[in-house]
């Protein structure tokens, strides 16, 4: 499948050559030293099959998803503050859409999806443990990143809006319900909740 990916016009003969070139060229960028072999690569090459060592490297794909899970493993009611700076830990590595130059690729949509989807809930959790700690201002600092990252959250959206009204700042909080409004009519073709409504009418009096 690789071969046909790289080389799909290539005489048969040299499919062989060309992976064995590749192969070796890539081990020597990524390897740690000069005498890096196959056996030390994060490129391995076995039974016909190329797949990558994760033992052998670090990326931040994999140290996001370790730390979210230590987070998540973590959140057992006992100790908050830490479970939290795991979670923050692990949301620091999180710096947008995996490989969004290949945001077309059909093999990048799964894990795209995985990884986003773990980012919103970590953020969520993030937020839960923050106020559950009494320290609002981290809260609303992962309440905003949440509904910046996802404006249809209305969860996200009603405590901004809450946390607006009681700093009176009014207009703020029925800008951020017009927003999520807007995204959810656009992306999903639906109202707010009946109590992100509830909570707007009683902002503008209705």
């Amino acid at each position: 499948a690789v071969i046909d990916v790289l080389w799909p016009d290539c005489a048969p003969g040299r499919h062989s050559a060309l992976l064995g070139n590749l192969l070796h060229r890539v081990r020597k960028t990524f390897g740690r030293g000069k005498n890096t072999g196959p056996e030390q690569s994060c490129l391995r090459y076995e039974n016909e099959h190329l797949f990558f060592d994760r033992s052998a490297v670090w990326t931040d794909v994999g140290a996001f998803q370790g730390a979210i899970s230590e987070a998540v493993q973590s959140d057992n009611g006992k100790d908050g503050e830490k479970t939290l700076r795991i979670y923050e830990q692990g949301l620091s590595l999180y710096q947008g859409e995996y490989l969004p130059e290949d945001v077309y690729e059909d093999w990048t949509v799964p894990l795209r999806e995985e990884l986003r989807t773990k980012y919103l809930k970590a953020l969520d959790r993030a937020g839960d443990l923050a106020e559950e700690l009494g320290d609002a201002q981290r809260a609303a600092a992962y309440h905003e990143r949440l509904f910046t990252a996802d404006q249809c959250h209305e969860k996200a959206c009603r405590r901004l809006m809450t946390r607006a009204l009681a700093e009176g700042r009014r207009s703020e909080a029925i800008r951020v319900y017009e927003r999520c409004q807007l995204a959810l009519r656009k992306e999903l073709d639906i109202d707010p909740e009946e109590k992100t409504r509830k909570l707007y009418r009683s902002i503008i009096g209705g």
